[in-house]
């Protein structure tokens, strides 16, 4: 089976010293609550994948960051496209950012059909799958033992 190397995106704000995390509601392939994430394209490094994942998905400028955090997890899965399978490997990374505004991607409006700022408890009560709980989970870790 073919690997396939991505990022994973947790993009945050600071709201009364506490993070809310931007989750999106997948309404392609499947249905469910997740994060920013996708694909590494040829002649793109790691981190211009994550900056453009953000830009894609939530309209994030460079300008609107404030903070990058790379996150000590690698999100695993599998999944199928055109009829082959891959096993994906995904370095996962915090973004923070100043604004308070998401907005979905106007290509990727078909990928997602809602977006929203979520506390701790309520993206681990959304989130679909176990990987991306445990991702916001380390990120909550790393944010309070080094906030900014």
């Amino acid at each position: 089976m073919p690997k396939c190397c991505g990022v994973c995106v947790v993009v945050y704000k600071m709201e009364r010293g506490q993070p809310k995390f931007a989750i999106l509601k997948r309404s392609l392939n499947w249905v469910g609550w997740e994060l920013v994430k996708g694909g590494i394209e040829k002649r793109e490094t790691e981190l211009d994948a994550v900056y453009r994942e953000a830009n894609e998905e939530l309209s994030i400028k460079q300008r609107d960051i404030l903070n990058l955090i790379k996150i000590p997890y690698l999100l695993r899965f599998s999944f199928s496209r055109k009829g082959k399978k891959y096993n994906a490997q995904f370095r996962c990374w915090g973004m923070q950012i100043r604004t308070s505004k998401l907005k979905l991607g106007a290509r990727l409006k078909k990928e997602h059909s809602e977006v929203r700022w979520a506390s701790f408890k309520d993206a681990i009560d959304l989130l679909t799958h176990s990987e991306p709980k445990k991702i916001i989970d380390l990120l909550s870790r790393i944010i309070k033992s080094d906030p900014i």
